[in-house]
Protein backbone atom coordinates (compact mmCIF):
# COMPACT_ATOMS: atom_id res chain seq x y z
CA UNK A 1 0.00 0.00 0.00
CA UNK A 2 2.80 2.59 0.61
CA UNK A 3 4.58 1.45 -2.51
CA UNK A 4 1.34 2.44 -4.71
CA UNK A 5 0.69 5.52 -2.60
CA UNK A 6 4.52 6.54 -3.71
CA UNK A 7 4.55 5.85 -6.93
CA UNK A 8 1.00 8.26 -7.38
CA UNK A 9 2.97 10.83 -5.58
CA UNK A 10 5.84 10.70 -8.47
CA UNK A 11 3.14 10.45 -10.73
CA UNK A 12 1.56 13.34 -9.70
CA UNK A 13 4.64 15.26 -9.24
CA UNK A 14 5.75 14.52 -13.29
CA UNK A 15 2.52 15.63 -14.02
CA UNK A 16 2.32 18.88 -12.46
CA UNK A 17 5.66 19.62 -13.40
CA UNK A 18 5.13 19.35 -16.90
CA UNK A 19 2.45 21.09 -16.78
CA UNK A 20 3.83 24.28 -15.23
CA UNK A 21 6.74 24.26 -18.22
CA UNK A 22 6.86 27.78 -19.44
CA UNK A 23 5.65 28.17 -23.13
CA UNK A 24 8.08 29.45 -25.90
CA UNK A 25 6.70 31.69 -27.92
CA UNK A 26 7.82 33.96 -30.58
CA UNK A 27 6.02 36.97 -33.10
CA UNK A 28 7.29 37.73 -36.84
CA UNK A 29 5.54 40.52 -38.84
CA UNK A 30 5.12 39.03 -42.15
CA UNK A 31 4.70 42.41 -44.24
CA UNK A 32 8.54 43.60 -42.69
CA UNK A 33 10.20 40.55 -43.80
CA UNK A 34 8.31 40.45 -47.04
CA UNK A 35 9.35 44.31 -47.51
CA UNK A 36 12.95 43.49 -46.97
CA UNK A 37 13.08 40.54 -49.30
CA UNK A 38 14.17 41.84 -53.08
CA UNK A 39 12.98 39.07 -55.06
CA UNK A 40 8.98 39.64 -53.07
CA UNK A 41 9.29 43.25 -53.84
CA UNK A 42 10.59 42.62 -57.67
CA UNK A 43 7.43 39.68 -58.28
CA UNK A 44 4.80 42.38 -56.18
CA UNK A 45 6.27 44.87 -58.99
CA UNK A 46 6.12 42.49 -61.62
CA UNK A 47 2.46 41.52 -60.37
CA UNK A 48 1.22 44.85 -59.83
CA UNK A 49 1.90 46.27 -63.32
CA UNK A 50 0.08 43.25 -64.85
CA UNK A 51 -3.00 44.18 -62.44
CA UNK A 52 -2.66 47.48 -63.77
CA UNK A 53 -2.97 46.49 -67.30
CA UNK A 54 -5.82 44.17 -66.70
CA UNK A 55 -7.93 47.24 -65.14
CA UNK A 56 -6.96 49.57 -67.55
CA UNK A 57 -9.27 47.01 -70.21
CA UNK A 58 -11.88 46.42 -67.72
CA UNK A 59 -11.97 50.31 -67.81
CA UNK A 60 -12.02 51.07 -71.28
CA UNK A 61 -14.69 48.06 -71.68
CA UNK A 62 -16.80 49.25 -68.68
CA UNK A 63 -16.62 53.39 -70.38
CA UNK A 64 -17.29 51.92 -73.70
CA UNK A 65 -20.66 50.13 -72.24
CA UNK A 66 -21.47 53.96 -70.25
CA UNK A 67 -21.48 55.31 -73.55
CA UNK A 68 -23.83 53.38 -75.46
CA UNK A 69 -26.47 53.73 -72.32
CA UNK A 70 -25.96 57.25 -72.25
CA UNK A 71 -26.41 57.01 -76.48
CA UNK A 72 -29.31 54.96 -76.20
CA UNK A 73 -30.97 57.11 -73.75
CA UNK A 74 -30.37 60.39 -76.11
CA UNK A 75 -31.66 58.71 -78.55
CA UNK A 76 -34.64 56.40 -77.41
CA UNK A 77 -37.06 58.85 -78.22
CA UNK A 78 -36.40 58.77 -82.24
CA UNK A 79 -35.34 55.17 -82.27
CA UNK A 80 -37.79 52.31 -83.41
CA UNK A 81 -38.60 49.57 -80.87
CA UNK A 82 -36.64 47.13 -83.03
CA UNK A 83 -33.58 49.17 -83.26
CA UNK A 84 -33.88 49.77 -79.16
CA UNK A 85 -34.21 45.90 -78.73
CA UNK A 86 -31.05 45.47 -80.71
CA UNK A 87 -28.91 48.28 -79.07
CA UNK A 88 -30.59 47.41 -75.78
CA UNK A 89 -29.12 43.30 -76.80
CA UNK A 90 -25.89 44.77 -77.96
CA UNK A 91 -24.57 46.11 -74.00
CA UNK A 92 -26.35 43.30 -72.51
CA UNK A 93 -23.53 41.27 -74.19
CA UNK A 94 -20.98 43.51 -73.62
CA UNK A 95 -21.89 43.46 -69.98
CA UNK A 96 -21.74 39.98 -69.30
CA UNK A 97 -18.23 40.49 -71.60
CA UNK A 98 -17.21 42.82 -69.02
CA UNK A 99 -18.06 39.78 -66.35
CA UNK A 100 -16.34 37.03 -68.10
CA UNK A 101 -13.43 39.21 -67.92
CA UNK A 102 -13.29 40.34 -64.61
CA UNK A 103 -13.76 36.48 -63.54
CA UNK A 104 -10.78 35.83 -65.65
CA UNK A 105 -8.60 38.25 -64.31
CA UNK A 106 -9.56 38.37 -60.50
CA UNK A 107 -11.72 35.49 -60.01
CA UNK A 108 -10.85 32.50 -57.63
CA UNK A 109 -8.55 30.25 -60.21
CA UNK A 110 -8.59 33.97 -62.29
CA UNK A 111 -4.90 35.16 -63.80
CA UNK A 112 -4.00 37.11 -60.58
CA UNK A 113 -4.51 34.21 -58.36
CA UNK A 114 -2.40 32.18 -60.82
CA UNK A 115 0.46 34.78 -61.28
CA UNK A 116 0.58 35.72 -57.94
CA UNK A 117 1.26 31.71 -56.92
CA UNK A 118 4.04 31.59 -59.71
CA UNK A 119 5.80 34.91 -58.31
CA UNK A 120 4.95 35.02 -54.96
CA UNK A 121 4.24 31.50 -53.82
CA UNK A 122 8.05 30.37 -54.02
CA UNK A 123 9.02 33.38 -51.91
CA UNK A 124 6.44 33.13 -49.01
CA UNK A 125 7.67 29.40 -48.88
CA UNK A 126 11.03 30.60 -48.59
CA UNK A 127 10.18 32.75 -45.52
CA UNK A 128 7.57 29.91 -43.83
CA UNK A 129 10.87 27.64 -44.27
CA UNK A 130 12.98 29.61 -42.60
CA UNK A 131 10.82 30.38 -39.74
CA UNK A 132 10.25 26.45 -39.04
CA UNK A 133 14.08 26.06 -39.53
CA UNK A 134 14.17 28.74 -36.73
CA UNK A 135 11.09 27.28 -34.62
CA UNK A 136 12.68 23.58 -34.87
CA UNK A 137 16.29 25.20 -33.50
CA UNK A 138 14.73 27.74 -30.79
CA UNK A 139 12.14 24.90 -29.61
CA UNK A 140 9.55 27.43 -30.06
CA UNK A 141 6.03 26.03 -28.69
CA UNK A 142 4.08 28.59 -30.95
CA UNK A 143 5.21 31.42 -33.90
CA UNK A 144 2.58 34.34 -34.16
CA UNK A 145 2.05 36.38 -36.90
CA UNK A 146 1.47 40.23 -35.82
CA UNK A 147 0.11 41.24 -39.63
CA UNK A 148 -2.36 38.93 -39.53
CA UNK A 149 -6.01 38.64 -38.07
CA UNK A 150 -4.88 37.78 -34.98
CA UNK A 151 -5.54 40.68 -32.40
CA UNK A 152 -2.62 40.88 -30.36
CA UNK A 153 -3.05 43.72 -27.67
CA UNK A 154 0.41 43.81 -26.54
CA UNK A 155 3.67 42.44 -28.12
CA UNK A 156 7.37 42.70 -26.41
CA UNK A 157 10.01 43.60 -29.10
CA UNK A 158 12.76 41.05 -27.23
CA UNK A 159 10.09 37.87 -28.59
CA UNK A 160 9.91 39.71 -32.49
CA UNK A 161 12.33 36.94 -34.53
CA UNK A 162 11.49 39.27 -37.89
CA UNK A 163 14.83 40.11 -38.37
CA UNK A 164 16.32 36.09 -37.89
CA UNK A 165 14.35 35.52 -40.35
CA UNK A 166 15.73 37.93 -42.96
CA UNK A 167 19.31 36.53 -41.81
CA UNK A 168 18.20 32.97 -42.32
CA UNK A 169 16.61 33.48 -45.62
CA UNK A 170 20.32 35.81 -46.85
CA UNK A 171 22.24 32.82 -45.36
CA UNK A 172 20.23 30.31 -47.39
CA UNK A 173 20.47 32.49 -50.34
CA UNK A 174 24.09 33.28 -50.19
CA UNK A 175 24.71 29.24 -49.78
CA UNK A 176 22.25 28.92 -52.84
CA UNK A 177 24.59 31.72 -54.93
CA UNK A 178 27.77 29.80 -53.90
CA UNK A 179 26.81 26.52 -55.14
CA UNK A 180 25.67 28.02 -58.12
CA UNK A 181 29.06 29.26 -58.51
CA UNK A 182 30.89 26.31 -57.89
CA UNK A 183 28.24 24.41 -60.64
CA UNK A 184 29.50 27.20 -62.81
CA UNK A 185 33.24 26.57 -62.18
CA UNK A 186 32.94 22.86 -62.49
CA UNK A 187 31.20 23.26 -65.75
CA UNK A 188 33.98 25.61 -66.88
CA UNK A 189 36.86 23.24 -65.72
CA UNK A 190 35.25 20.52 -68.13
CA UNK A 191 34.70 22.73 -70.82
CA UNK A 192 36.85 22.15 -73.76
CA UNK A 193 39.99 24.82 -73.78
CA UNK A 194 40.20 27.28 -76.49
CA UNK A 195 42.36 26.51 -79.30
CA UNK A 196 44.94 28.83 -80.50
CA UNK A 197 45.12 29.69 -84.31
CA UNK A 198 48.40 27.54 -84.58
CA UNK A 199 46.89 25.08 -82.81
CA UNK A 200 43.63 24.91 -84.61
CA UNK A 201 45.69 24.87 -87.92
CA UNK A 202 47.93 21.53 -86.85
CA UNK A 203 44.33 20.16 -85.86
CA UNK A 204 43.09 21.00 -89.22
CA UNK A 205 46.06 19.31 -91.20
CA UNK A 206 46.01 16.32 -88.83
CA UNK A 207 42.07 15.83 -89.55
CA UNK A 208 43.16 16.35 -93.78
CA UNK A 209 45.64 14.02 -93.54
CA UNK A 210 43.00 11.45 -91.70
CA UNK A 211 40.85 12.04 -94.54
CA UNK A 212 43.56 11.31 -97.23
CA UNK A 213 44.13 8.32 -95.69
CA UNK A 214 40.51 6.87 -94.72
CA UNK A 215 40.11 7.92 -98.50
CA UNK A 216 42.96 5.71 -100.03
CA UNK A 217 42.11 2.91 -97.69
CA UNK A 218 38.39 2.96 -99.21
CA UNK A 219 39.90 2.56 -102.69
CA UNK A 220 42.28 0.14 -102.08
CA UNK A 221 39.69 -2.32 -101.14
CA UNK A 222 37.70 -1.57 -103.93
CA UNK A 223 40.59 -2.43 -105.92
CA UNK A 224 40.70 -5.68 -104.15
CA UNK A 225 37.48 -6.81 -104.06
CA UNK A 226 37.55 -5.55 -107.90
CA UNK A 227 40.71 -6.99 -109.17
CA UNK A 228 39.35 -5.77 -113.15
CA UNK A 229 39.84 -2.10 -112.41
CA UNK A 230 43.08 -0.80 -113.66
CA UNK A 231 42.90 3.12 -113.92
CA UNK A 232 41.96 4.79 -110.99
CA UNK A 233 40.58 8.49 -110.78
CA UNK A 234 40.46 10.60 -107.96
CA UNK A 235 37.70 13.26 -107.73
CA UNK A 236 38.78 15.75 -105.15
CA UNK A 237 38.01 19.57 -103.81
CA UNK A 238 40.73 22.32 -102.74
CA UNK A 239 39.17 24.31 -100.82
CA UNK A 240 41.24 28.17 -100.56
CA UNK A 241 41.76 28.68 -96.79
CA UNK A 242 42.37 32.85 -97.12
CA UNK A 243 45.82 32.74 -96.58
CA UNK A 244 47.18 31.14 -99.54
CA UNK A 245 47.41 28.07 -98.24
CA UNK A 246 44.70 25.31 -100.05
CA UNK A 247 43.33 22.37 -97.83
CA UNK A 248 42.87 18.59 -99.96
CA UNK A 249 39.96 16.80 -99.91
CA UNK A 250 38.19 13.88 -102.17
CA UNK A 251 34.93 13.78 -102.48
CA UNK A 252 33.16 10.74 -100.78
CA UNK A 253 33.34 7.27 -102.06
CA UNK A 254 30.13 7.46 -104.07
CA UNK A 255 31.18 10.35 -106.31
CA UNK A 256 34.19 8.34 -107.36
CA UNK A 257 32.08 6.34 -109.99
CA UNK A 258 33.47 7.85 -113.35
CA UNK A 259 34.74 10.95 -114.65
CA UNK A 260 33.60 14.39 -113.79
CA UNK A 261 33.32 16.86 -116.94
CA UNK A 262 31.01 19.33 -115.89
CA UNK A 263 30.55 21.19 -112.71
CA UNK A 264 27.48 23.62 -112.11
CA UNK A 265 28.26 25.20 -108.65
CA UNK A 266 25.41 27.39 -107.12
CA UNK A 267 22.66 27.21 -104.58
CA UNK A 268 19.78 24.87 -105.21
CA UNK A 269 18.12 24.14 -102.44
CA UNK A 270 18.01 28.08 -101.44
CA UNK A 271 19.73 28.14 -98.33
CA UNK A 272 22.41 30.38 -98.60
CA UNK A 273 25.00 28.13 -99.32
CA UNK A 274 26.46 27.11 -102.61
CA UNK A 275 26.11 23.18 -103.71
CA UNK A 276 27.93 21.01 -106.16
CA UNK A 277 25.84 19.21 -109.62
CA UNK A 278 28.26 17.06 -111.00
CA UNK A 279 27.85 14.95 -114.06
CA UNK A 280 30.12 13.18 -116.43
CA UNK A 281 31.22 9.36 -118.22
CA UNK A 282 33.88 8.92 -120.81
CA UNK A 283 32.89 6.84 -124.23
CA UNK A 284 35.25 7.74 -126.29
CA UNK A 285 38.59 5.01 -125.06
CA UNK A 286 41.56 3.23 -126.35
CA UNK A 287 40.34 -0.15 -127.51
CA UNK A 288 42.22 -1.89 -124.53
CA UNK A 289 40.55 0.46 -122.19
CA UNK A 290 36.64 -0.19 -120.94
CA UNK A 291 34.97 3.35 -120.89
CA UNK A 292 34.21 4.73 -117.73
CA UNK A 293 30.13 4.83 -118.04
CA UNK A 294 29.14 3.98 -114.53
CA UNK A 295 28.17 7.68 -113.40
CA UNK A 296 24.64 8.66 -113.12
CA UNK A 297 25.22 12.25 -112.36
CA UNK A 298 25.96 13.15 -108.53
CA UNK A 299 24.39 15.99 -106.24
CA UNK A 300 26.69 17.00 -103.62
CA UNK A 301 24.69 19.65 -101.02
CA UNK A 302 26.77 22.23 -99.81
CA UNK A 303 27.06 22.56 -95.81
CA UNK A 304 29.51 24.82 -93.39
CA UNK A 305 33.12 25.12 -93.90
CA UNK A 306 34.03 23.47 -97.66
CA UNK A 307 31.86 20.42 -96.48
CA UNK A 308 29.43 18.77 -98.87
CA UNK A 309 26.65 15.95 -98.18
CA UNK A 310 26.62 13.39 -100.76
CA UNK A 311 22.65 13.32 -101.70
CA UNK A 312 21.29 10.08 -103.65
CA UNK A 313 19.92 10.00 -106.81
CA UNK A 314 16.72 8.26 -105.91
CA UNK A 315 16.28 11.09 -103.73
CA UNK A 316 17.28 14.23 -106.32
CA UNK A 317 15.95 12.56 -108.96
CA UNK A 318 18.54 13.27 -111.00
CA UNK A 319 20.01 10.57 -113.94
CA UNK A 320 22.14 11.59 -116.04
CA UNK A 321 23.78 8.14 -117.74
CA UNK A 322 25.01 9.49 -120.72
CA UNK A 323 28.13 10.66 -122.52
CA UNK A 324 27.57 14.11 -120.65
CA UNK A 325 30.39 17.03 -121.95
CA UNK A 326 28.72 20.02 -120.45
CA UNK A 327 25.96 20.90 -117.43
CA UNK A 328 23.85 24.49 -118.65
CA UNK A 329 21.69 26.37 -115.80
CA UNK A 330 18.96 27.74 -117.34
CA UNK A 331 16.29 30.06 -116.24
CA UNK A 332 12.86 30.71 -118.10
CA UNK A 333 9.12 31.61 -116.63
CA UNK A 334 8.96 27.95 -115.66
CA UNK A 335 12.05 28.45 -113.14
CA UNK A 336 15.59 27.05 -113.21
CA UNK A 337 16.82 24.37 -115.18
CA UNK A 338 19.81 22.40 -115.69
CA UNK A 339 20.21 21.66 -119.07
CA UNK A 340 22.48 18.24 -119.88
CA UNK A 341 24.55 17.41 -122.90
CA UNK A 342 24.97 14.15 -124.23
CA UNK A 343 28.13 13.54 -126.70
CA UNK A 344 26.18 11.72 -129.92
CA UNK A 345 23.01 11.47 -128.07
CA UNK A 346 20.04 12.99 -126.84
CA UNK A 347 19.91 16.23 -124.75
CA UNK A 348 17.99 16.36 -121.40
CA UNK A 349 16.25 18.79 -118.94
CA UNK A 350 15.89 18.54 -115.68
CA UNK A 351 13.50 21.54 -113.74
CA UNK A 352 15.33 22.73 -110.55
CA UNK A 353 12.67 22.23 -107.40
CA UNK A 354 13.30 23.55 -104.10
Amino acid sequence: MKNIFLLVVLLFSVTVSWSQRNQIIAYIDMEYILENVPEYLQAQNTLDSKVAKWRKKLDKQARHIEVLKSDLANEKAILTKDLIEEKEEEITLKQVELRRLESLYFGPKGDMFLVRKQLVKPIQDQVYNAIQSIAKRKKYDFVFEKSSDLVMLYSNKKYDISDLVLSTIDRTRLSDKKKEERKKKSKKATTPKVLTEKQKETVAKKEEIKNILDFFISLIGLIILSPIIVIIIVLLIFINKGNGQFAFKPFQIEVQKSVINSIVYKDFDGENIKDLLMAGNNYQSEVETTRADAGIGTFLKGKSQGEFQYIPNHTTGLYADGDVRVLIDLKNVQGSLILIANNNDNHQVFKVSK
